[in-house]
């Protein structure tokens, strides 16, 4: 399967073909992909007349098909949680040639609030309950007012509360040029405020058909329970409507729902950060009743992983072909992934694998011999830039290539390991240390689940480690036991001066470790 290129990304939901397939399964409703298409041509027709009455979008007389003529590149803000008008409104928007922008609801007001303001949406799709903290005078469509009703695998047309899901309401996708912005794709902030990240229609479908080929996808019934303002939960859903497959959407990430999903659906991949899997991993009780042989697929991105926590997905889940893969929002997706073949070889333990065809690397700011360093990489997926972030561009995009601040290095096979991010990297006695080295000595230890690593100040050393701990079960080794693990046969840059257990990690909207807030934990723990 080949997607034209200069396909309309909104035109992904259009498969008129397979109109009677599911396509999306949400809080034990089917939606099948000509319901998904009806409403997004609704969207589309909404979004391409523009007419507000109250806080209700109302779709202006059509007939039975529509091009989107002008309005293109008005920026379109949605501000929700996971839900199945999302993919509705983002799909939708995007065939009526505007820019989708989605927003982490999960955020501060404050910072939803900023990012709104940079962007100066046209409109903004967003739930009921965050609408009040909004400013009255901003352009906005309540969610539930929609009356898409697609959570319950139906609707009704003439409800009066919104966007018409008549049959005949077609919209042919707007056609798009080679600059034609599809989303703007904000970061999880992780190392600082939320930036835009703008991505083209033309980009997008690059990586989808290089993604999809590389990895030999084919239709999947692909579990999603990470935000869909994230850029991992996007490239699911855009791969799975892309071949045909099936979404089995979940409003947030539990453990409980999200197992139980595999068996009452028959799930076939899985998708998600480290973190996430970690924490499956910990509900023993929950995979030795579930059954989930169904599993043949099973992938890892948006966060170091580590070998041992990719040993123990393979013992929970022995059908499933692991694969892990580095990427970044910049990159307009992931990078390289241990899916993509490599003449029959087995990847490395530890490797993110091989950079997808038509990735450009180099390790520096120069071509050289270097193999290890900063990564540089250049796509045809690639954003340009930071939206009206002059100089972080600046930084960071240089003619036609990306300095990612990521430091990885390449075998002599072509192999890549993530080693961690330079702005992590911090001294110790002299030596550069990353926090990932730690990370994966104490991951390392039967007893450890989860580790993360943030630096402190010390009056000798300059900075040392501070480690938080969360430990399997009911294990119970001591702080000390664990520092005189991390001490036998390492370097003393490598040991952690101070480490700390938890019942749990503090996660952020994106399902990560909360790194700011362990930093201020531990500044305040070591002073």
């Amino acid at each position: 399967m080949t997607l034209p290129d200069r396909l309309n990304l909104g035109a992904l939901v259009d498969c008129r073909g397979a109109a009677d397939r599911t396509a999306l399964v949400c809080d034990g409703g089917a939606i099948s992909f000509g319901m998904l298409g009806r409403a997004t041509d609704a969207i589309a027709h909404a979004v391409h007349a523009g007419e507000l009455r109250g806080s209700r979008l109302v779709v202006a007389a059509s007939g039975s098909s529509t091009r989107g003529r002008g309005r293109r590149g008005r920026r379109i803000a949605i501000v929700s949680g996971n839900r199945p008008e999302f993919i509705a409104i983002m799909f939708g928007a995007m065939r009526a040639g505007c820019t989708v922008v989605p927003i982490n609801p999960r955020q501060s007001i404050d910072i939803t609030l900023e990012v709104l303001d940079e962007i100066e949406p046209a409109l903004v799709f967003v739930e009921r309950a965050i609408r009040a903290a909004l400013p009255p005078e901003m352009p906005c469509v309540e969610i539930e007012s929609l009356g898409l009703d697609l959570a319950s695998g139906s609707g009704d047309p003439h409800n009066g509360a919104g966007a018409s899901t008549q049959p005949t309401d077609r919209f042919d996708a707007t056609p798009v040029d080679d600059d034609a912005l599809a989303e703007i794709l904000f970061t999880s902030g992780s190392t600082g405020r939320p930036r835009g990240v703008p991505l083209t229609h033309r980009g997008q479908v690059w990586f989808l058909n290089t993604f999809l080929d590389a990895t030999g996808w084919s239709p999947e019934i692909a579990l999603v329970a990470a935000p869909l303002f994230h850029m991992n939960a996007l490239i699911r859903v855009k791969c799975a409507l892309a071949t045909g497959g099936q979404v089995v959407l979940q409003r947030s990430f539990s453990p409980e729902a999200y197992l139980q999903a595999i068996e009452d659906h028959r799930v076939t991949l899985l998708t998600g950060v480290p973190t996430m899997y970690a924490i499956l991993l910990e509900r023993r009780d929950l995979l030795r009743r579930i059954d989930t042989s169904s599993v043949t697929r099973l992938m890892l991105g948006s966060g170091a992983a580590s070998p041992d926590l990719v040993d123990a997905l393979r013992q929970a889940f022995p059908k499933a072909t692991i694969g892990i893969a580095y990427g970044l929002t910049e990159a307009g997706g992931t990078v390289s992934s241990t899916l993509v073949p490599a003449d029959g070889a087995t990847p490395p333990r530890g490797s993110v694998g091989r950079p997808l065809p038509g990735v450009e690397l180099r390790f520096g700011e120069r071509d050289g011999e270097a193999n290890q360093g900063v990564l540089h990489l250049r796509s045809p997926a690639l954003a340009t830039g930071y939206f009206k972030r002059p100089e972080q561009t600046a930084d960071r995009f240089h003619d036609g290539w990306l300095k990612t601040n990521d430091v990885l290095r390449r075998d002599d096979a072509g192999w890549l390991y993530f080693l961690g991010r330079a702005d992590d990297m911090y001294v110790c006695g002299g030596e550069n240390v990353y926090p990932a080295q730690i990370e994966a000595r104490l991951l390392g230890h039967p007893q450890v689940a989860q580790a993360a690593v943030v630096a402190v100040p010390d009056r000798i050393k300059g900075q040392v480690a501070f480690a938080f701990v969360v430990l399997r079960g009911s294990c119970s080794i001591s702080p000390s036991g664990l520092q005189a693990h991390l001490a036998a046969g390492a370097p003393s840059h490598l040991h952690a001066h101070h480490l700390r257990l938890l019942e749990a990690m503090p996660l952020n909207s994106a399902n990560k470790v909360d790194l700011a807030h362990l930093r201020r934990m531990a500044i305040e723990l070591s002073t």
